[in-house]
């Protein structure tokens, strides 16, 4: 059963904190800044599991900015079962230089990307690591010929 709490500061984001036992879903099409704390995804303190599974969707447009995210083994900040699924035009960033951490939830299937492979680079100016979706070949060529199609079809008529 979800437990739901919110707290807020005059003149600041509101901050919400969800703990799950069960599964839960949730979809990112706009902005979402964590701007403290660490990321926990099925566990209900961030380091160790509670039994939810949580899946975290990033769709085209969508931002998930975290403030930080465990590179700990033993206390990892998404839990099995659980996952960031990435699409493209969506962007996962997180402070400081988390390449290798991100890394390896990527090579645990624990960060996806959907429609295209992911693409993990820090940049030291905005001190950000980010997780962008990379189309793959087969989805750009797809595209390409539907628009050629189009071209065609609208020069016959």
């Amino acid at each position: 059963m979800p437990t739901e709490a919110s707290t807020s500061n005059p003149g600041a984001r509101s901050r919400r904190v969800i703990t799950v036992t069960g599964t839960a879903t949730v979809t990112i099409s706009g902005v979402i800044d964590q701007t403290s704390g660490i990321l926990g995804l099925g566990t209900s303190n961030a380091a160790t599991a509670s039994g939810g599974v949580a899946t975290v969707s990033i769709a085209n447009g969508g931002e998930l900015n975290l403030n930080n995210i465990s590179g700990n083994p033993g206390t990892p900040s998404i839990q099995a079962g659980s996952q960031i699924l990435i699409s493209e035009g969506g962007l996962l960033s997180v402070k400081g230089d988390q390449v290798g951490n991100l890394g390896d939830y990527i090579s645990a299937g624990e960060i996806v990307g959907v429609g295209g492979s992911l693409q993990v680079s820090f940049d030291s100016d905005s001190n950000l690591t980010s997780v962008t979706v990379i189309p793959e070949p087969s989805v750009v060529a797809l595209l390409t010929v539907l628009s050629l199609g189009l071209c065609v079809s609208r020069r016959r008529s």
